[in-house]
């Protein structure tokens, strides 16, 4: 049980097949996860290709300001979406996020929170976790309206991908 081992533990090892992928303190574990394979192990992610050039992170031609810098080894980059990280930006982009521009697929209400799925133009589909305090219901566009996500350049994060 991956949030029971985050909940009581200093440090976890995640490993897969008999390799040793990361050994780190919960937090960074789940905010700054080494590789695709442990991003996803430990919480929901979504995955996006980016492209790595002089140490720049681009996502279709558009740079990514990052929390933290990719590996300099980092093999097929991938920019790392976690649904509780992304933000409905109801003014479009903004200089204080990285903007993702996409079509509200579907909600589900899930009581305290929900999810709001979000088709990108290039097929790829993420995910937005958020309270569902009636003013950010009361606001979200309708299936099939385009949305602006915002992640802030502190939760941006590239992960190598898994060979």
């Amino acid at each position: 049980d991956q949030r029971e081992a985050l909940t009581m533990s200093d440090r976890v090892a995640v490993i897969n097949f008999g390799k040793l992928m990361q050994l780190d303190e919960p937090r960074q574990l789940y905010e700054r996860p080494r590789s695709k394979f442990v991003a996803d192990f430990i919480g929901e992610s979504t995955f996006l290709p980016v492209t790595l050039e002089n140490g720049v992170a681009s996502i279709n031609g558009m740079p990514l300001s990052l929390g933290a810098p990719p590996p300099d080894d980092t093999v097929e980059p991938l920019l790392l979406l976690r649904p509780e990280k992304l933000e409905i930006l109801p003014n479009g982009p903004t200089g204080d996020y990285n903007c993702i521009a996409g079509t509200v697929k579907d909600l589900v209400y899930q009581g305290e929170s929900f999810l709001l799925y979000i088709d990108l133009a290039d097929g790829a589909e993420v995910a937005l976790r958020s309270a569902t305090r009636s003013e950010i219901l009361d606001s979200l566009p309708a299936k099939g309206e385009p949305i602006t996500l915002g992640i802030h350049p502190k939760d941006t994060l590239v992960v190598a991908g898994d060979m």
